[in-house]
């Protein structure tokens, strides 16, 4: 996340995630672009990048954060918000697309993802 790694930690508590994801990044003074956090990953994990594209998810509420998914081969979950009123995950996923920006899924809401991740574990 762009996120603070403390304000993260709260969020990710607040909204009961921390039972889905062992391991969440946000930024410090040593990372200060979510570009910097895929090298963490690798290393706390000692996987190959291979292994980290099988799974992987970066979720985020920007276009870039789907650039980045998209350069990492990682699964890109856009969280909407201001903007996408009134439209459905569906609709927000093709104009992203039409857009050039390629989805995994598009949630409305942080307590959406563990649904999609079990989703995907099936």
């Amino acid at each position: 996340s762009s996120m603070k790694q403390d304000h993260l930690g709260r969020t990710i508590q607040s909204h009961q995630l921390q039972n889905y994801f062992d391991f969440f990044l946000g930024t410090d003074e040593k990372m200060i672009d979510k570009r910097s956090h895929k090298p963490t990953i690798l290393a706390k994990y000692s996987i190959t990048d291979g292994e980290f594209v099988v799974c992987s998810y970066l979720s985020g509420d920007g276009k870039g954060d789907m650039k980045i998914a998209e350069e990492w081969g990682s699964r890109g979950i856009f969280t909407a918000r201001r903007g996408f009123e009134n439209k459905s995950p569906e609709e927000i996923k093709q104009l992203l697309s039409t857009e050039g920006y390629n989805t995994f899924a598009v949630v409305m809401q942080l307590t959406e993802l563990p649904h999609i991740v079990e989703e995907t574990r099936l």
